[in-house]
């Protein structure tokens, strides 16, 4: 007589599969709650300081230089975090697209400077020209300030106003200009130029979302022009978005050169 199959061997499989199942859920929960500890101890610790360190410090840094030391200590210089003015400098650097009077600034011997008025923008048609020195901003004196501190007062919602006074070198009283900010659209290529011997000039200030497209119709328009060689000025080129680096590098190399690869360690 042949033995009978006995269903107990499902069950303990049933079984098994419940209780591991059951211990994944428990170490999840178990790193959860780890997790909320940690981020509960990590609070009342700058909570403490925060409230009985022997010195005055402010909350917000603590979580800023806390924040900071993650990043020091993963050792990756290509992994940061930007706040909310970095990235909108970010964003402007690869957008080309902010609101405000178009003044490209320095800040010099305590005061900001104007290296040069965009052309087209509210300063530019003000009359603010290069070398002018701006000594205050909606009535606050700018002595001492830097240029990202300026460029912050300066940007703005396109068509609300701003502000500026301005000392100028042979004007004995202040100018005072009240700029009504516009949308602002930063070219990669602000000018080109065919020089002697047809050669062509081009600057290229930043890698943007357009620059390329930008680069090509400057080239193509200078060659129309009867360019045979190309310049192209990188000076002060500060970077900017990858891809537009590679499709102007592509522009120029032989069709299947390498360009770039990423690595990562």
């Amino acid at each position: 007589m042949e033995p009978r199959p006995t269903p107990i061997g499902p069950g303990i499989v049933l079984l098994l599969a419940l209780v591991i199942g059951g211990w994944f859920l428990q170490q999840g929960l178990a790193q959860d709650q780890t997790s909320l500890l940690n981020a509960r101890v990590f609070d009342e610790v700058v909570d403490y300081i925060a409230e009985r360190y022997v010195d005055e410090v402010d909350r917000d840094e603590l979580y800023d230089h806390a924040i900071e030391g993650i990043f020091e200590r993963l050792g990756d210089p290509n992994t940061s975090l930007l706040n909310t003015s970095a990235y909108e400098d970010f964003r402007i650097q690869t957008e080309g697209d902010y609101g405000g009077v178009g003044l490209e600034i320095v800040d010099r011997d305590e005061y900001i400077t104007v290296v040069s008025p965009l052309p087209g923008t509210p300063g530019f048609r003000a009359g603010i020209r290069a070398g002018d020195r701006i000594v205050g901003v909606a009535g606050e004196s700018t002595q001492g300030w830097s240029a990202q501190q300026a460029v912050q007062v300066l940007r703005g919602t396109p068509g609300s106003s701003v502000e500026v006074t301005i000392d100028r070198l042979g004007v004995a009283a202040p100018i005072t200009f009240t700029l009504e900010r516009q949308r602002i659209l930063l070219r990669s290529v602000p000018f080109s130029l065919l020089l002697e011997e047809s050669v062509a000039y081009v600057p290229l200030r930043l890698f943007s979302e357009t620059s390329t497209r930008e680069v090509r119709a400057a080239i193509d328009s200078l060659q129309d022009r009867g360019a045979l060689s190309i310049v192209l000025d990188l000076r002060g080129n500060p970077g900017g978005v990858l891809d537009q680096g590679v499709g102007i590098a592509d522009l120029f190399l032989e069709r299947g050169a390498g360009v770039v690869e990423t690595r990562g360690d």
